[in-house]
């Protein structure tokens, strides 16, 4: 009896188990990262380093390239770069590592808003910090500014980052508190009058938008503002 054939899409879906890219090896699919914004489903698998180190690293970051090990190879490169141009010196040199350092690195306090959302650094900047340092010097950098990506849920590279004061920086975050009932930012229930408020704070002002019967209609009211004052809060629904 003739072997059924596998249909085309279900080969090409299949994790590259065992396969090589670059420093890390392929061991398993694991349990998809869900966005907890977004609810976007992404690919994990679990990879095996050169150095000895397991890590669960985006499929889709493994096959483009944009990560080659389980940072022991940017470690490296760093340390060797930094050592021969002396870039370790410079005030940007520490605003590089660290944006690396909370994409890269799972022991850092911060990884879980960057790395394992699947926050990663662009090919130009991750094991080059003299471009990046070039770029921020050409981009608006200055003392007492922040890096600041545009779009929070996407990567750092040059067309999505900026540098913001400490205001503008503290805004612009994807996180929500985790005792906001509603779902969306700027949203909560008034138990008193029975309904969810809208609020939102400008320039050190607190601005109270109105009352609504629904959290969705509240959080569109909060859009609206935030448009209204062009100020650096990340909308609810993104348009």
């Amino acid at each position: 009896m003739a072997k059924k054939s596998i249909p085309n899409h279900r080969i090409k879906n299949q994790a590259p188990i065992g396969k090589r890219f670059h420093r890390l090896v392929v061991l398993a699919e694991i349990e998809q990262y869900i966005d907890p914004k977004t609810g976007k489903r992404i690919r994990m698998v679990s990879c095996k380093c050169d150095c000895g180190n397991t890590k669960n690293i985006r499929l889709n970051a493994l096959i483009s390239g944009n990560t080659k090990s389980c940072g022991c190879f940017a470690t490296q490169r760093r340390k060797e770069f930094s050592t021969k141009h002396g870039y370790c010196l410079h005030t940007l040199y520490k605003v590089w590592s660290n944006m690396k350092d909370r994409c890269l690195n799972e022991n850092n306090k911060r990884f879980e808003y960057y790395g394992e959302k699947g926050i990663t650094v662009c090919d130009k900047w991750v094991n080059r910090p003299d471009k990046f340092i070039e770029w921020a010097k050409n981009n608006g950098w200055e003392k007492g500014l922040f890096l600041d990506r545009i779009d929070v849920d996407d990567d750092y590279y040059p067309e999505n980052c900026r540098f913001v004061d400490i205001y503008q920086s503290n805004q612009n975050t994807s996180r929500i508190r985790k005792n906001n009932s509603s779902g969306f930012r700027g949203v909560t229930f008034d138990k008193s009058r029975n309904a969810w408020q809208a609020c939102i704070n400008v320039n050190g002002d607190e601005i109270n938008i109105g009352r609504f019967e629904t959290s969705k209609d509240a959080a569109i009211a909060y859009d609206n503002e935030v448009v209204k004052h062009n100020s650096f809060h990340p909308l609810n629904f993104g348009g």
